[in-house]
This record gives C-alpha cells, sequence and structure tokens, in this order.
C-alpha cells in the first residue's frame, strides 16, 4: 500500500510539474493572438451591405491587432458557398464569417444545408443593426398602414410587392405583412434589391421593404412614400415615421443585422479578444458617425447576447416562413 501511495504522489507530482510548465505557454499564446493575418469570409460578392457595415469595423480592428483582418469575398447560392467554408475552417481564431440576417433564414428555407448556423458558429458580436421601411409608390392611395391594409381589402390580389428574391430578407418582411395584416398581396421576385427598387420607383409595383440607407434618399426626394418602419423603435433619421408595430400591427419587427461569427470550437480567448477590439471601435465617435451617416445603427452585442439575439431571430423567421407557406427548396 505504501509503494501504491508512493507511485501515485510521484505521478500526481509530474502532472502538476506539467500542468504548471505548459501553463505560462498558454498564456504566451493567448497574449499573442493574433500571431497572422485573420481571414474574414464574406459570403457574398463586393459592394453590398457587408461592405457598409462590416469592412469599416474591420479595418478599424485591424489597426489595433499586431497582424490585419484581410476580407475574402466567397459569393455564390444565397450566401450558402462561402458560409459552408468557413464552417469547415479550421477553429483556431484565423477564420471568422460576415453574419446577416439572411443567415437565420436559411434553415426554414432549404431542406439540407451543409452547415448548421446556431450550432457551427459561436457568435462574436452582432455589430451593426438596420432598420427596413415600408415604402409605397406615390400613386398608391394610402398614407398609413391602416389606409394601404383596407386598399389591399378592397383590391384583394392587385397590389404587388417587390423582393429581391425569394427568400431574401425583403421578401420575408413582405410576407410577414401578408400574413400578421391579413392581406391578399402579391410577391414579385427580382434579381436582387437594386432592380426591385427600380421596379418600385418607377411604379411597376406597388409597396416594396427596404433597408433604411436604401431608402431614406428616395424618402427625401419625393419619389417614395413610407408607410411605417420595421424596428421596435422609431428611426432617429425618420422620427416622424410609426413603427409597424405603433400603427396596427402588433409585434411586427423586421430588422437586418451584421456581425462577426466564428467557426464552433474557436478557442474562447480569440472570441474575447475580437469582441473586445469590436465593442471598442464600435464605441468611438468616428466609427459611430460612420455607421450612422450610412444610416446603420451601432450595437456591439456580447458573445452570449449575440447568441441568444441569433436564435431568437431563427426562431421568428421560421414561424414567418412557415405561417406563409414558403417551401423550402
Amino acid at each position: 500500500m505504501r509503494r501504491v501511495a508512493a507511485s501515485m504522489r510521484r505521478r500526481l507530482g509530474v502532472g502538476i510539474a506539467l500542468l504548471l510548465s505548459v501553463i505560462p505557454q498558454l498564456h504566451a499564446a493567448t497574449a499573442a493572438y493574433p500571431t497572422k493575418p485573420i481571414r474574414l469570409i464574406v459570403p457574398f460578392a463586393p459592394g453590398g451591405g457587408f461592405d457598409v457595415a462590416l469592412r469599416p469595423l474591420a479595418q478599424a480592428v485591424s489597426q489595433r491587432l499586431p497582424h490585419p483582418i484581410v476580407i475574402d469575398n466567397r459569393a455564390g447560392a444565397g450566401g450558402i458557398v462561402g458560409t459552408e467554408i468557413a464552417a469547415r475552417a479550421a477553429a483556431d481564431g484565423y477564420t471568422l464569417l460576415g453574419g446577416s440576417v439572411g443567415l437565420s433564414a436559411l434553415p426554414s428555407l432549404h431542406h439540407k444545408l451543409p452547415f448548421d448556423p446556431l450550432k457551427d458558429f459561436v457568435p462574436i458580436t452582432i455589430a451593426v443593426a438596420s432598420a427596413y421601411f415600408l415604402l409605397v409608390h406615390p400613386t398608391v392611395p394610402a398614407a398609413s398602414l391602416q389606409e394601404l391594409i383596407a386598399l389591399a381589402n378592397k383590391r384583394p390580389g392587385e397590389l404587388h410587392f417587390a423582393s429581391a428574391g425569394k427568400g431574401s430578407t425583403v421578401h420575408l418582411a413582405g410576407e410577414m405583412l401578408r400574413t400578421m395584416a391579413g392581406i391578399n398581396i402579391v410577391h414579385v421576385p427580382y434579381k436582387g434589391a437594386g432592380p426591385a427598387m427600380t421596379a418600385l420607383s418607377g411604379g411597376e409595383v406597388a409597396l416594396m421593404f427596404a433597408p433604411t440607407g436604401a431608402a431614406l434618399p428616395l424618402i427625401k426626394a419625393g419619389r417614395l412614400r413610407a408607410i411605417g418602419i420595421g424596428s421596435r423603435r422609431r428611426s432617429a433619421l425618420s422620427p416622424s415615421t410609426p413603427t409597424l408595430s405603433e400603427a396596427g400591427l402588433p409585434r411586427f419587427e423586421v430588422t437586418g443585422w451584421y456581425g462577426l461569427l466564428a467557426p464552433a470550437g474557436t478557442p474562447r480567448h480569440a472570441i474575447d479578444k475580437l469582441y473586445a477590439e469590436s465593442k471598442s471601435v464600435l464605441e468611438t465617435e468616428t466609427m459611430r458617425s460612420r455607421l450612422e451617416g450610412s444610416s446603420l445603427e451601432p450595437l456591439g452585442l456580447s458573445p452570449e447576447a449575440s447568441a441568444q439575439f441569433m436564435k431568437s431571430d431563427a426562431a421568428r423567421w421560421a414561424r414567418v416562413i412557415s405561417d406563409a407557406g414558403i417551401g423550402k427548396e
């Protein structure tokens, strides 16, 4: 028994010694992160909302790190191609994903996805939010939500709403309006947000949801009329426009978002480092002014709050898609 006890003590001593020798190395690795450039995969082509919302953030965070964040655009299949690449990347803190609201809806729109947004990724931060305006062409005889609903009921199937394509946030927002208001409006998909906005401005369709940045210039120019906004609060950029919730559709909420995600299993020290730097950047007056000038709202949610946000967002869109009867591809 004495020999067994002595042997166990020796083994314990060796184990403790090994642990003590590793701790400084782990600390050094944590303190040095990153030791090489970080790749930020954006699953869409350059020139879209990511460039406005996340590129400035990535550039500013890069200046605070010993190595840069390099944006890698991997477009295809509505964001699925780039997202799959990120999901399969090594979970070492050196590959990130630029996530957006569309990611929340993907599982409810496709029978098979090569990834699970909630299981295969861990959020660093939901960084930026964008509200969506409900717009109508000036020739539509409706100046409020209630007048628009009354018009749709008077002319069932005659009012068409544009979108950037099936399954886009703009499309799902229109379907949410249709089901919650109980009206018969018809979806017309276009190949992108630009063509859809052009169609609405030209009077080809009656209404459409659009993000603040795209909506405000046309509202101010008198080319489109704002019926309401899909956010929880009124926009400081258009304070006279009521939320759709206060206008008669309680709990109506459509909020676009952009954030930084990493493959599940990414070391916590990397997540914490990137979140801390991102939050610091988002709190600077320079970044806030830049984002607000683009009609975006800085958020900087914590990893835990971001995870809960994504879970709730996915559940919201799952209900919308189910209620609207949109079939999976």
